[in-house]
C-alpha cells in the first residue's frame, strides 16, 4: 500500500492568539515591569478585550509565568548546547554552570524588569521553575553517569551524587545571588569550586 505523506502540522488559531498574548506581555513586562503592566495594557496593545485575555490565562500571574517560560526556553537551549561541548564530563558540567551564570548576569545587568520576574518565579516556586530544575538535574545526572563509566569519577549512585553536586552549586545557580558579585568573580569562584568537586568525585561518590 502506498503511503501518503501527512501534511506538516501548523499551530491552531487558538495557539497563535495565545502566542501573540505571551509575546506582547513579554515585551511590556520587560519595558514597564510587573507592577506597571496590567492585563488591560496587554489587551489594549493587542486590540482585544481583557475578557479575551482571560479566555487563555486565568490570571495575571499565569501570563507572567508564560513569559518566564519563554526566558527559561532560552536558558534551556544554552544549557543543552553547553552540555554537548567537547571536553571531560566535569568540563561539561562547568560549561553548564558558567552558561547559567552568564545568562543570569545578562538579565541582571541589562534587563532589570525581566530579572525581577525570574526572582518572583523562583521565590514562589512556579511550575516552570520546578520543571527547569528537574531538567537540570537530569542533565547533570547523565554527565555524572558518563564520568563514572569513563573512569573520570569513582563509581557510585549517579543520581544521588548529581543531587549533591547541584546542592553545592546553589550559590552559583540561583539568580538572586548574582547581584552581590562583581562581574567575573562568580565565574572564578565557580571554576575553583568545580575543580574541587572534580577531585573529590575521583575518590568518593554517594552509594
Amino acid at each position: 500500500m502506498q503511503r501518503t505523506n501527512t501534511p506538516t502540522q501548523t499551530r491552531s488559531p487558538r495557539h497563535q492568539v495565545r502566542g501573540r498574548i505571551i509575546a506582547k506581555a513579554d515585551e511590556l513586562f520587560r519595558a514597564r515591569g510587573y507592577a506597571k503592566t496590567t492585563i488591560a495594557n496587554i489587551a489594549q496593545e493587542l486590540g482585544m478585550s481583557t475578557s479575551n485575555i482571560y479566555k487563555f490565562f486565568s490570571s495575571k500571574n499565569a501570563v507572567v509565568e508564560a513569559t518566564v517560560e519563554l526566558n527559561i526556553d532560552t536558558l534551556r537551549a544554552e544549557v543543552m548546547m553547553a552540555a554537548q561541548e567537547r571536553g571531560t564530563h566535569l568540563d561539561r558540567i562547568e560549561n553548564i554552570v558558567l552558561s547559567i551564570i552568564a545568562h543570569h548576569r545578562i538579565r541582571f545587568e541589562n534587563e532589570a524588569n525581566l530579572y525581577e520576574l525570574i526572582l518572583i518565579a523562583n521565590e514562589e516556586k512556579w511550575g516552570c521553575i520546578r520543571r527547569w530544575k528537574i531538567l537540570l538535574r537530569d542533565i547533570v545526572t547523565e554527565l555524572v553517569e558518563g564520568g563514572m563509566r569513563a573512569g573520570e569519577f569513582k563509581e557510585g549512585n549517579a543520581a544521588a551524587t548529581a543531587e549533591l553536586v547541584l546542592d553545592s552549586l546553589t550559590v552559583f545557580l540561583h539568580p538572586l545571588l548574582h547581584s552581590d558579585c562583581a562581574a567575573g568573580e562568580m565565574e572564578r569562584r565557580a571554576r575553583t569550586h568545580l575543580r574541587f568537586l572534580g577531585r573529590a568525585m575521583q575518590h568518593a561518590t554517594l552509594n
